[in-house]
């Protein structure tokens, strides 16, 4: 026997989901950017969600041209007339690509500007009765490597953070990698084997 679906509080509207803008200064990458979040705002969305890699590529740039992207690219985000929340991506990650001449050791190494830039690597926030959740799921798993995975302290947030919200309420996941694609590895437990 089919269950009927569960009520909810929730109220329709509009948000805006975009991904991998991967900007930089070259090919007019912020005209074509601007005339995108231009049309975006023409939708009117209540807000919009950045699903990662903003810039290309800090993963691989030296610190100067890391600090250059990322204030180009909010910059350029102040055209977007609505709240934005931000999801970080691989190549948000400064030093995890074996071309960058950042190390592990560097203060800046790893993800210390995005959130500087950015805020948090991962939060969730409610809207009109639906729960929204923001993942990382970026690993730097060994030297100047990255892996899909969420760690075990983000787990514990996720559980507890989960434990709040009414059975009820619609629940968005955002991460950067997909979780169907990459679900063996987006856990650090290593007994998922």
């Amino acid at each position: 026997m089919a269950l009927p679906p569960a009520k909810s509080s929730a109220e329709d509207f509009d948000f805006i989901f975009f991904t991998d803008v991967h900007l930089e200064p070259e090919l007019r990458a912020v005209v074509g950017s601007v005339k995108c979040f231009n049309q975006m705002n023409a939708a009117k969305p209540e807000f919009c969600i950045a699903g990662g890699d903003q810039v290309f590529d800090v993963c691989e740039q030296d610190l100067t041209r890391a600090h250059m992207l990322f204030k180009l690219y909010l910059k350029t985000e102040r055209e977007i007339e609505s709240k934005v929340y931000h999801t970080i991506g691989n190549h948000d990650v400064i030093g995890i690509n074996q071309r960058s001449p950042v190390e592990p050791g560097d203060v800046e190494y790893g993800k210390k500007l995005y959130q500087e830039y950015f805020g948090p690597l991962y939060y969730s926030f409610d809207h009109k009765g639906w729960h929204f959740i923001v993942l990382d799921s970026i690993g730097i798993e060994y030297y100047k490597i990255f892996k899909g995975q969420f760690d075990v302290p983000q787990l514990a947030w996720l559980k507890a953070d989960l434990e709040m919200v009414a059975p009820t309420t619609p629940v968005v996941v955002v991460t950067h990698v997909p979780i169907s694609s990459a679900l063996g590895s987006l856990s650090d437990d290593k007994d998922d084997d």
